[in-house]
């Protein structure tokens, strides 16, 4: 086997370097894209309890004032109605 020169050596080195960085950049953006995955899971799970809590609270205040209808008023924006 040939002893490669210094030249080739330091090339070698060089492309070591860059496929080492090449794999550490795809580690990262892997490692991106499964923080937003466990952090859209965890909003969908957070909304989910507040949902359950929202709906809890709510048949609570039903029970206590089931009478209760405030006064509702509809405003309906129109333009030229008769055209």
């Amino acid at each position: 086997m040939p002893v490669p020169s210094a030249d080739e050596k330091r090339w070698a080195q060089i492309e070591g370097e860059a496929l080492t960085t090449k794999g550490n950049f795809k580690k990262g953006v892997g490692m991106l894209f499964l923080i937003a995955i466990y952090l859209t899971l965890l909003r969908s799970i957070v909304y989910g309890v507040l949902a359950l809590v929202q709906k809890v609270k709510s048949k609570r205040r039903a029970g206590l004032i089931p009478l209760f209808q405030p006064p509702v008023s509809v405003v309906i924006a129109a333009y030229n109605e008769r055209r």
